[in-house]
């Protein structure tokens, strides 16, 4: 008897898929002023070269468009994969 069957495996996969991005939306959503700060002046400073080009208020947005994006990815995938299992 198989510990792992590919049925499972295949489970685990789909679980993951559809999951991950719920973590990632969530984790953008969670970050602190401190850490927005960082990477706001990080991204600015490799795209432009000037740490102060990027605007927080609009980084801030950007930030809450890609978590609201990875959570409507998560959910497509959930419900894609909810519907091909019955």
């Amino acid at each position: 008897m198989e510990i792992l069957s590919i049925k499972f495996l295949i489970f685990v996969f789909q679980l993951g898929v559809a999951f991950i991005p719920f973590v990632i939306g969530g984790r953008l959503l969670s970050f602190s002023n401190d850490q927005k700060i960082k990477i706001k002046t990080k991204i600015s400073q490799k795209l432009f070269g000037d740490p102060r080009l990027l605007k927080l208020p609009a980084f801030n947005m950007v930030l809450r468009f890609l978590a609201v994006i990875f959570f409507l990815i998560g959910a497509f995938f959930a419900l894609i994969f909810f519907l091909y299992n019955f």
